[in-house]
């Protein structure tokens, strides 16, 4: 089922607040949304949310923002910070925890945000535990396994296959202390192939 367009004459701008707003409201500057998550489940292609400052997190401990939707060409969903604001998006200690996530989507702009990982969580006990079961792994030592306590992206964009996600834009965002899958961490890259 493809996406639909909203309809002509159609609110294209919305507000999430998390200070002052509510998953019941309309989405108003007046009655803005509280959470990225019920700005996704609301909008349409050619549609924006405007996000007001504040600290967002995942009230499941998971993912902030999953976008799973796709706009259209010439009409993306976009997320963008409210202007001369910088929303904070954070997210907590755990596996899987991401700031932003764009998965199986196309025609999505993300912009404006600072996103904080758990990084600086970890206390050293555990960066210890890590750096050893590391190497015991590295050494093949079945009795060790690597136990993850931290594993995050700040800003993720995934699909199945290169035709599942494309057109994504993500400019002007602050991403720091998070990290994915090595030990040692690893830097990912986004491409702009025009």
């Amino acid at each position: 089922a493809g996406a639909t367009l909203a309809p002509a004459g159609a609110v294209n701008v919305f507000y999430v607040d998390v200070r002052t707003g509510n998953n019941n409201n309309p989405g108003t500057e007046e009655r803005p949304w509280a959470t990225l998550q019920k700005a996704h489940g609301m909008l349409q292609p050619g549609q924006t949310v405007l996000v007001r400052k504040g600290t967002y997190t995942s009230a499941t401990n998971y993912t902030v923002l999953l976008v799973n939707r796709s706009g259209t060409e010439g009409a993306p969903i976009t997320y963008r910070n409210f202007p001369g604001e910088r929303p904070l998006i954070k997210t907590t200690k755990g596996v899987n925890n991401h700031g932003i996530e764009v998965r199986d989507a196309s025609y999505i702009v993300i912009d404006g945000f600072e996103v904080e990982g758990h990084v600086k969580q970890v206390t050293l006990a555990e960066a210890k535990e890590q750096n050893d079961l590391a190497l015991a792994y590295s050494k093949m030592t079945p009795q060790k396994y690597i136990r993850a306590i931290v594993d995050s992206n700040g800003i993720s964009v995934t699909g199945k296959t290169l035709k599942k996600t494309h057109h994504v834009v993500v400019r002007n965002n602050i991403v720091r202390d998070t990290r994915r899958w090595r030990h040692r961490g690893q830097l990912h890259r986004l491409c702009d192939d025009r």
